[in-house]
């Protein structure tokens, strides 16, 4: 026992677990910086003031999220046979390892190790799992930017420009985008990711069930403190915080993501009282998201056992427990990074 806690205690020194270390003491400073610009009496009045229905729904919205993300992988890994439960599971475990393991982009990378261990090759899983992200950021982008050429006069005033100039480029990158998209799936057809048209429009239609669900989580967010703030302004807002959400500095977003939440409530004139409570609770969504994950990644699969090269847990053991696979443990880091 002491000598594998001796073992992982001196497997942290190495250069990739000190960044990991670093981005969480980072991520927790920021996270607590913010929270002290507050007045925490009106950020606890706030908190008691809270719908405890829409505050249900917004949770219900997550996790059905999390299951739409899923839909989406199915669609996507068509050729690896994957099942709906199979990658419900999957999701769960790359939404705790996004939140509890060290990279920005955890989620991804355990996706490709997974499927790297199911035997499919390298480039084929990284281009499913590239895929998989950025037809999503994609079609938000898109979704968004109609949004904004639609009503731009929030972001115009922000901006200091033009409504009628925001409006004309919102819809010629809206346009380029769009035509990406066309010309890109004669592309993903020749690489071998997707099939045919049909698993295109398959794709398309879940990525609009999956943006609607993360707009129905936030308006509820924003219900439950009686926010009045329209879809469309709520599309803007997820424009700009996708990408802030993406930025690799903490472990999982800590303190970023509850920093750029705050400052675009703000720009749509929501009061910094209730804008920190939202981001808090959307953190408290995301929380509960990936505790179901940790469930699932080191209790439903050690009962699974089908096969150790694929149960999550081994990544886990891999990666903490077991004190004769250290080279294993530091590749994995790697990989990570």
């Amino acid at each position: 026992m002491w000598s594998t806690i001796i073992s992982y205690f001196q497997e942290m020194t190495n250069r990739s677990s000190l960044k990991f270390w670093l981005k969480l003491l980072v991520g927790m400073g920021l996270f607590l910086f913010l929270i002290c610009q507050f007045n925490l009496r009106d950020v606890a009045q706030n908190v008691k003031s809270v719908d405890l229905t829409w505050l249900s729904f917004s949770f219900l919205m997550a996790n059905a999220l999390v299951i739409a993300m899923a839909i989406r992988q199915t669609c996507l890994f068509k050729r690896g046979n994957l099942s709906i439960s199979e990658s419900v599971r999957l999701q769960f475990k790359a939404t705790f390892a996004s939140n509890f393991l060290p990279s920005g982009v955890g989620a991804d990378a355990y996706k490709t190790f997974y499927l790297r261990s199911n035997g499919y090759s390298l480039v084929l899983a990284s281009k499913w799992v590239f895929i998989d992200r950025f037809s999503g950021m994609l079609f938000t982008t898109l979704i968004g930017l109609i949004a904004l050429s639609y009503d731009p006069l929030v972001i115009s005033l922000r901006l200091d420009l033009p409504p009628t100039l925001l409006q004309m480029g919102c819809v010629l990158i809206s346009a380029f985008i769009f035509s990406c998209m066309v010309m890109s799936s004669k592309w993903l057809f020749l690489q071998g990711v997707l099939q045919g048209y049909r698993q295109f429009l398959q794709l398309i239609l879940v990525n609009v069930a999956v943006f609607s669900i993360q707009l129905l989580k936030f308006y509820a967010l924003c219900q439950m403190l009686y926010v009045d703030i329209s879809f469309l302004e709520l599309a803007q807002l997820l424009l700009i915080f996708q990408f802030a959400a993406l930025i690799p500095f903490t472990v999982g977003g800590l303190g970023v993501v509850e920093g750029a939440l705050v400052a675009l409530f703000v720009m749509f004139d929501v009061s910094e009282g209730i804008a920190i409570v939202i981001a808090l609770m959307n953190r408290a969504t995301v929380v509960q998201v990936s505790l179901i994950g940790a469930y699932i990644w080191t209790l439903v699969d050690e009962k699974r056992k089908t096969s150790q090269n694929k149960s999550g847990v081994v990544f886990f053991k891999l990666l903490i427990f077991n004190e004769n696979q250290l080279h294993v443990r530091q590749k994995i880091w790697e990989f990570l990074y």
